[in-house]
């Protein structure tokens, strides 16, 4: 009985909201794995098609667990960064940036500009995980400190400044 009612459960609830909402939540783990497996075109593909099924909060809950779990897998902080850049319709940014890292520290310049935490947040942390050229990563740094400036947590904007100088002296001078 122990393993069957589970599925019962599933049944029950299928009656009640409809078959998509009850097993939105059994279906997330697999969607996200999809996603995370897929390649960049591919990432930008699911996000254009199915785009509310990878913004739903079961997804996001998923992500959020194995995060909990393991916060530095690189995997899943870029996956985070990505939907929240999605979650803000911004994350054409991210998929324009990497076939072209030199633009990457233009880009982030104008959403500093602009005071564009909500994007510059997420996007640094992303680009973060990435393997950059060290002037480049030193950027990303930088702008990282910014976004953390902006969003008032002054210490580690401060550790993301020293980080950046101690990759390219030239950064945050």
């Amino acid at each position: 009985p122990a393993i069957v009612q589970p599925y019962r459960d599933l049944i029950e609830q299928a009656r009640q909201i409809g078959v998509d909402a009850a097993y939105r939540p059994w279906l997330a783990p697999e969607l996200l794995d999809e996603w995370v497996a897929a390649d960049w075109e591919a990432k930008r593909s699911m996000l254009a098609e199915r785009r509310e099924e990878v913004l739903d909060p079961d997804v996001a809950a998923v992500l959020a667990t194995g995060l909990e779990a393991d916060p530095d897998d690189p995997d899943l902080v870029i996956h985070a960064a990505l939907l929240a850049l999605a979650r803000i319709d911004r994350a054409a940014l991210a998929f324009d940036a990497l076939p072209d890292p030199d633009r990457i520290p233009t880009l982030l310049a104008d959403l500093a500009r602009a005071g564009d935490s909500a994007a510059l947040e997420p996007m640094t942390r992303l680009l973060l995980q990435l393997q950059l050229p060290d002037p480049i990563r030193a950027a990303v740094w930088f702008h990282r400190a910014i976004a953390l400036a902006l969003e008032s947590q002054p210490q580690d904007a401060l550790s993301a400044v020293q980080e950046a100088r101690r990759l390219d002296s030239r950064q945050g001078g």
